[in-house]
């Protein structure tokens, strides 16, 4: 068996937090985004027939399931450009100012969302198988369900965006460290 060492990260710097950690914007966004749609959601409901309400479910979690899976592809292809771009150089000049562990925290970041992005596709994919049989469903959870899966897509969605942020810091660090190394070799 392969260790996955980083899984083990994902624990030692606690990046699961990231999904429930209610001082963050993109959770805050997700949690009252997930509950407007429940609320949306609840209404339809009370003043729709079932089976419409049942074929905008097989509508809405076959179509965001496509969509993450691609979303997830995209995902591996930015987090590879992005470790392709990372040199040992560049590594070596982010552990002299102490900024290794935050390097590894935003490639942790996309990690984490991929594993958010493939439990969310397997999630509607069930949803969805669900949604075609003649079950009985329960409004309350079905309003439960909606509102784990809005939450998610959400939360996928606005981290994603976070991400770009942390790219942008990593260029930061070793852009602002190589401009401290040219302005010492410039004095001396």
């Amino acid at each position: 068996m392969i260790k996955d060492t980083s899984f083990e990260k994902i624990k030692k710097y606690r990046k699961i937090g990231d999904c429930f950690d209610r001082s963050s914007l993109e959770c805050n966004i997700a949690f009252y985004g997930a509950f407007l749609f429940c609320v949306i959601l609840y209404v339809m409901i009370k003043n729709s027939e079932i089976s419409s309400i049942n074929n905008m479910f097989v509508t809405i979690t076959k179509d965001i399931s496509i969509a993450l899976i691609g979303f997830l592809g995209f995902t591996v292809s930015g987090l590879a450009i992005l470790t392709g771009v990372i040199s040992q150089k560049v590594v070596q000049k982010i552990s002299k100012v102490n900024k290794r562990e935050r390097l590894e925290k935003i490639l942790l970041s996309f990690y984490l969302l991929g594993i958010v992005i493939a439990f969310t596709i397997l999630g509607l994919l069930f949803a969805y198988m669900f949604s075609l049989s003649d079950l009985y469903y329960n409004i309350g959870v079905v309003l439960f369900v909606a509102f784990i899966f809005a939450y998610l897509v959400i939360f996928i969605l606005f981290y994603s965006v976070k991400l770009i942020g942390n790219c942008l810091e990593i260029f930061f660090i070793v852009n602002s460290d190589e401009e401290t190394g040219e302005s010492n070799s410039l004095k001396q």
